[in-house]
């Protein structure tokens, strides 16, 4: 069995486990707690990430995070995600712009 640890078994440094009950209203799911997942596992201080849904009928996820600093290690990854999905809202406004665009000079 393959393990998801990516520290050596000899070291000597307490890695603290974080959990962390996400309610997120009416958006209920998969989808928020697989891309932070996505995330933390970026960060190589994160030894661990993952969640739980116990129920499909009530879906609010529990995501654990072992790391040194778990809050830190999340607070990045929030930040990361808020980044890239500002960048690509941009992209997707040039794209619709530039299609609209194209789109008026084939009417005239």
């Amino acid at each position: 069995m393959r393990s998801l640890s990516r520290k050596s078994k000899k070291s000597k440094k307490k890695e603290k486990v974080m959990r962390l009950r996400l309610t997120l209203g009416e958006e209920r799911g998969y989808t928020i707690p697989e891309l932070l997942q996505d995330y933390l596992l970026r960060n190589p201080e994160v030894e661990f990430a993952g969640y739980r849904i116990r129920h499909p009928l009530t879906p609010i996820p529990t995501i654990f995070v072992r790391s040194k600093d778990p809050q830190k290690a999340l607070s990045r990854a929030l930040s990361q995600i808020e980044t890239d999905l500002s960048a690509f809202k941009k992209a997707f406004e040039e794209a619709v712009k530039s299609y609209k665009a194209k789109k008026r000079k084939r009417r005239t």
